[in-house]
């Protein structure tokens, strides 16, 4: 994969991550017409090509998306489908099957067999409450009628999407400086360091192996290849 920092190539990575944190919300109408309709797959096709995928990498994402336009031609991609799959996976009022929570994702992946009251509790949790420290530190300020905490899983790809936009942004402008974007590429390889990188890839990889909807599998597998890649760009980085 090329690790340029053009525009069009931040734009798309932009566009991906937000992408997939639409598709890992609760469904809404909007998305749902989205991959019946065409526009997410032709989307991906379009961002794929400009990120720079291998062509192994583009083979395997062109499969996944045939699978969803297949699932779409059936009459399997309804709002009402998607979201029992999504309450069934995910929001599932005793236990679901995966938890879209940082800490409570990574708690229950080591404890498979703890209780409730030692699980990490939902905005306080040391996970959570760093991701609003990074938030806040790249300029940041969620609405105070969030519903979730900041270490949700769509919230955290959606950060990453704003950060690669606004690299986007300046690989754009022509008074750039390279201590503008060095300032970025510190908050993005921060955030994957304590973050993303510790959860984000083994996420997808469970919805994968737990199969749980068709449509959500193929989109896992090509957010986990997507993911992957992202964090290749800043492995190798630590806190000095």
């Amino acid at each position: 994969m090329t690790y340029d920092t053009s525009p069009d190539r931040m734009n798309a990575i932009a566009d991906f991550y937000q992408l997939m944190a639409i598709m890992f919300r609760l469904p809404h109408d909007t998305m749902v017409e989205g991959l019946v309709n065409g526009d997410v797959v032709s989307g991906i096709k379009e961002m794929s090509d400009e990120i720079g995928f291998t062509n192994q990498q583009l083979s395997r994402i062109e499969k996944e998306l045939s699978v969803i336009e297949g699932q779409a031609k059936e009459g399997k991609i309804t709002l009402t489908l998607l979201r029992q799959a999504y309450t069934k996976a995910f929001t599932h009022p005793k236990k679901p099957l995966i938890f879209p929570y940082e800490s409570q994702f990574l708690f229950w992946e080591a404890n498979p067999d703890s209780s409730y009251d030692l699980a990490p509790r939902l905005f306080v949790s040391d996970a959570a409450l760093d991701t609003e420290r990074c938030y806040k530190k790249a300029g940041l300020k969620r609405s105070e009628d969030k519903n979730f905490p900041g270490d949700y899983l769509p919230t955290e790809l959606e950060f990453l999407g704003l950060l690669y936009d606004h690299m986007a942004k300046i690989s754009a402008s022509s008074t750039k400086t390279e201590g503008d974007a060095s300032v970025v590429w510190q908050l993005i390889r921060e955030f994957d360091y304590y973050h993303l990188k510790k959860w984000g890839v083994d996420f997808f990889k469970k919805c994968i192996a737990l199969d749980f909807n068709p449509t959500y599998t193929s989109l896992a597998i090509i957010a986990a290849i997507f993911i992957e890649e992202m964090l290749s760009q800043t492995d190798g980085w630590s806190p000095a």
